[in-house]
């Protein structure tokens, strides 16, 4: 169930992103110098945010495969010993 709100999260930064990049352009077309370092602030919050996310669910991932080959590994050995 983490890995779908994980996901889910991530997926509503993505668009939190999106949607602030867009403000933020039109912020400085229209020439609104006093908007553009908050939205910068708050667009660059929500990537390390992404960031953080997206690096917990790669730990978690490689977690998961690093268990999955010691236990494939430790069935290998106790197959070849029975042989032996």
């Amino acid at each position: 169930m983490e890995s779908a709100a994980e996901l889910h999260q991530a997926r509503i930064l993505r668009g939190q992103i999106e949607s602030l990049e867009v403000h933020l352009e039109s912020a400085r077309a229209a020439g609104a110098r006093a908007a553009v370092p908050v939205l910068e602030a708050g667009l660059e919050k929500l990537r390390d945010e992404l960031r953080r996310v997206l690096a917990c669910r790669a730990d978690a991932d490689f977690e998961r495969r690093r268990a999955q080959w010691r236990l494939e590994t430790r069935k290998e050995r106790r197959g070849s010993r029975a042989c032996a």
